[in-house]
């Protein structure tokens, strides 16, 4: 049952030299644009330990570069429209999504200087009538039922490793996490003065799938080459999950 679609795609970089990296230089790019908007933060704190945010909108997606001690991040989201301001749920097209930012950062050859960690995540998601349609499709994505309708909590995880093509001698961790999200949106009907407001409350479900494709760290550090053969690996892996769009996307393939 592969009806994922995305609420965000996150590629990450773990550098020591991370924190070196120019935000705004790096969304340029990747995007061949300059970002909307700049944040600087001068002094990070584990409260706000972001060293510069850079976000814009790119062919109808929201892009967003954000770079920390340790770490850079590039996310693409949803970009935000009078409808999901309003609360109704704004998904990305997966396999599309993922396409645009792949091509965007192979063909950038972007690296940085001393990672000895890449990951791809995926924040996959599908709204749903109510909580129980939701694990219903969460029991049929990963085989495994409680056997009883009333199940509170739902949460499945699961991870299995997998040797690179591109470099036999690294593995990637893949986690895949299963589950049910909502969220309430608050409506008020009615034209004041003339009638008395109404408030209505709204909640929608959410299938969830959170899938972190992530290298087995081993204190190695990937060069600008090897940067690139892992991101390849890591995005056809993320393609897997995208078309399977299930548990059996971590068995034995041929």
């Amino acid at each position: 049952m592969a009806f994922w679609r995305a609420q965000s795609i996150q590629f990450v970089w773990f550098s020591a030299l991370a924190g070196a990296v120019d935000a705004d230089s790096l969304y340029r790019t990747i995007w061949g644009l300059d970002p909307e908007t700049t944040q600087r933060n001068r002094i990070p704190s584990p409260q706000n330990p972001f060293i510069m945010t850079c976000a814009g909108e790119v062919d109808g997606y929201a892009g967003v570069v954000q770079t920390q001690p340790g770490r850079v991040d590039l996310f693409l989201a949803v970009h935000d429209t009078e409808e999901s301001l309003m609360g109704d749920v704004e998904l990305l097209d997966l396999k599309s999504a993922l396409t645009h930012i792949g091509e965007r950062i192979l063909a950038s050859r972007f690296a940085v200087s001393e990672t000895i960690r890449q990951a791809v995540v995926l924040n996959l998601a599908e709204p749903v009538e109510s909580y129980q349609a939701a694990a219903e499709a969460i029991y049929e994505m990963t085989g495994l039922n409680p056997g009883f309708p009333d199940a509170t909590d739902l949460g499945v995880r699961i991870g299995r490793r997998l040797v690179l093509k591109s470099l036999p001698v690294h593995s990637m961790n893949r986690v895949l996490a299963f589950g049910v999200g909502g969220y309430q949106t608050l409506r008020v009907d009615g034209v004041f003065p003339h009638t008395s407001p109404t408030p209505m409350t709204d909640v929608t479900y959410l299938a969830t799938l959170n899938v972190d494709l992530n290298t087995v760290p081993t204190g190695a550090v990937f060069d600008e080459n090897d940067q690139r053969k892992v991101w390849i690996d890591l995005l056809q892996e993320a393609s897997n999950v995208a078309t399977s769009g299930s548990i059996s996307s971590l068995s034995d393939r041929v």
